[in-house]
């Protein structure tokens, strides 16, 4: 396939992939196993948009904990409702609604105050009602528990119930709802909410309300202006028309927000967003509040489509993470990461309008994993594709050079380095393998060369191959390493492989072999290092006189005793760390100039 080809072919695959993120997303969110983290983000979207204006149309009379401690008796006398409501309607009031539940009679006095306040304001108090569950579980049955007959006569009624999403908050209302025909329990009428009928009262001109919607939430609690019911009733006894200023021409919802009668509940503003815990939570008449407003001011949040979005992102996700290199895919990623966010804040903060963006986020971010661990494979393909590639011809110290530094990957040809070459061999070798089985040979060479190896690689040095019993160990040829320190690596290394023979050597009489020497050579110089070959068949090694003479430096080693043999450049980069005697300036076979020998007697 032509390269074009592979690109064509690559970009549809990661097309194709980025089509099914976004469907199984999609998915996640259809079935509703991403209701809470969308919630949690709708959250913050109103810690982000922050609180709006005080409403000036709405006023909450609070039954708190001082006009319980005040009243000292629960629940309250129906006439204490009687004097509030006719106060509230001295005062200017537009409509009064009693998030209170009167499903039973009291005594006939009480009720008979309440009922009669109710008739003096005929029409302009909303009273609570409530569902109760009827037999068989179903929506449809459930039974409204209403006001006592009496109370219905003069004013409204709605039920004051609210849904729980899956993260235990508040967010939608609902303005009508089904329920058992009071009349004929055998049917099934659409009742009115409390928040509608309140709603209805205060608007000034028929309005078409929405059956149902999320709430636009003005604020955290306190939001509204409230009242306590206790300076209410107060100022209502004592003719304190500056504190009742503010009811004229408002809707005043009446209700607990005392903490004994746990009417509180989470909303977007609260402990199931940004923590907080339960001091956050909103009491019962707040969120119908926010709900009448919302109804009254035309301010129900309109939930996008976010398929489109969702879809978008996916298939551009697809595109870059899959093809990019992971760092510019990451970079992409948290991009579009903070555009989604930007892009959903100002949607929800100027047009009430909610984008969710995790199941794009979500899709994205998968995907960008998905990239990740895709380089990741094709890297790892690479590795082992070079490690199985490298190890039929080059040595395994040499691959793992070459996978940590990927430069350095085979190319026909070479590069001249100074490198420093340690040649060993042992002594009279070929006499031993003549005195043993080649069962026994093969046991002691392994076990002598897995023990130089050892010695050889803890010292930084890299095996470039065997030959019978004779080691070529480089400093400088993978790795660039300065002279000198490839020179002391490679003396350190001559030094450590003649003790650990001594080391041995008891091992090796006792299974019947003569006392093992070895001889050392070793010289610094140019060489030609890199693949060298042919295509078909190449081998990572060093050419170069260099080599040569360290070769020629460990056959003098016979003529020397066994001495550790260096070049003069050898000796001059190793400095005053080692002491070092001079042998003689002899010809070298094969090298027209003669060359200073040195043995190396130990570390200073």
């Amino acid at each position: 396939m032509s390269p074009l080809g592979e690109k064509a072919a690559g970009a549809l695959r990661a097309a194709a992939f980025g089509l099914l993120a976004a469907i199984i997303w999609w998915g996640l969110s259809w079935v509703g196993l991403l209701e809470r983290p969308q919630w949690v983000g709708y959250h913050l979207l109103f810690e982000w948009r922050g609180p709006e204006p005080r409403p000036t149309d709405i006023l909450l009379v609070a039954l708190d904990e001082p006009t319980m401690e005040e009243l000292a008796v629960w629940p309250l006398p129906r006439t204490v409702y009687a004097e509030l409501i006719d106060g509230l309607f001295a005062a200017g009031a537009k409509v009064v609604a009693l998030d209170v539940t009167f499903p039973q009679a009291q005594r006939p006095e009480t009720d008979a105050a309440l009922e009669a306040a109710l008739a003096r304001h005929q029409g302009q108090v909303v009273l609570a009602a409530n569902f109760q569950p009827g037999q068989d579980q179903h929506q449809e049955s459930r039974k409204l528990v209403l006001p006592i007959k009496s109370f219905r006569k003069e004013a409204a009624f709605g039920f004051v119930d609210l849904a729980f999403d899956a993260d235990g908050g508040i967010h939608r209302f609902q303005a009508l709802h089904e329920g058992v025909d009071l009349d004929d329990p055998r049917r099934t009428r659409r009742y009115p909410s409390f928040d509608l009928e309140t709603a209805t009262r205060l608007t000034t001109k028929p309005t078409a309300f929405p059956n149902e919607g999320l709430i636009d939430y003005v604020g955290p609690p306190g939001s509204f202006q409230t009242l306590s019911m206790i300076s209410v009733l107060d100022a209502v006894k004592e003719g304190n028309k500056s504190l009742l200023a503010g009811v004229a021409g408002k809707a005043v919802l009446v209700g607990a927000t005392s903490l004994r009668l746990q009417d509180q509940y989470p909303t977007p503003f609260s402990a199931t967003a940004m923590g907080g815990g339960s001091a956050t939570y909103m009491p019962g008449v707040e969120i119908h509040a926010n709900v009448v407003h919302t109804l009254v001011h035309q301010r129900r949040i309109q939930q996008a489509s976010n398929v489109p979005i969702l879809l978008g992102t996916a298939l551009a996700a697809g595109l870059a993470c899959l093809t990019l290199a992971p760092w510019l895919s990451f970079l992409l990623a948290l991009g579009t990461s903070v555009a989604l966010a930007l892009l959903s804040h100002l949607a929800f903060s100027r047009a009430g309008m909610w984008i969710d963006p995790v199941a794009p986020l979500g899709a994205l971010w998968s995907l960008f994993v998905g990239g990740v661990g895709a380089s990741f494979v094709r890297a790892e393909r690479a590795r082992r594709f070079y490690r199985r590639t490298f190890e039929r011809y080059v040595a395994k110290d040499i691959v793992n050079e070459l996978l940590l530094n990927p430069g350095l990957a085979p190319k026909l040809g070479g590069e001249r380095r100074e490198v420093t070459v340690l040649f060993s061999d042992i002594r009279s070798f070929t006499t031993i393998s003549e005195e043993r089985t080649p069962e026994q040979v093969v046991e002691f060479l392994n076990a002598y060369l897995t023990a130089m190896a050892e010695v050889i690689h803890r010292h930084h040095g890299s095996i470039d191959k065997y030959i019978g019993d004779a080691i070529l160990a480089l400093w400088g040829n993978v790795k660039p390493l300065p002279p000198e320190a490839a020179a002391r690596h490679a003396v350190r290394t001559a030094l450590a492989m003649k003790a650990r023979v001594n080391e041995l050597q008891p091992r090796w009489q006792a299974q019947g072999f003569p006392h093992i020497d070895i001889g050392i050579g070793v010289n610094t110089g140019e060489a030609v290092v890199g693949n060298i070959g042919s295509p078909e068949r190449l081998e990572f090694g060093v050419i170069g006189d260099s080599v040569n003479v360290a070769s020629r430096l460990e056959g003098l080693t016979k003529e020397y005793g066994g001495a550790i043999i260096v070049s003069a450049r050898t000796r001059d980069l190793l400095g005053e760390g080692f002491e070092c005697r001079f042998l003689a300036n002899v010809k070298v076979k094969g090298r027209a100039q003669s060359v200073d020998i040195f043995a190396v007697e130990r570390e200073r």
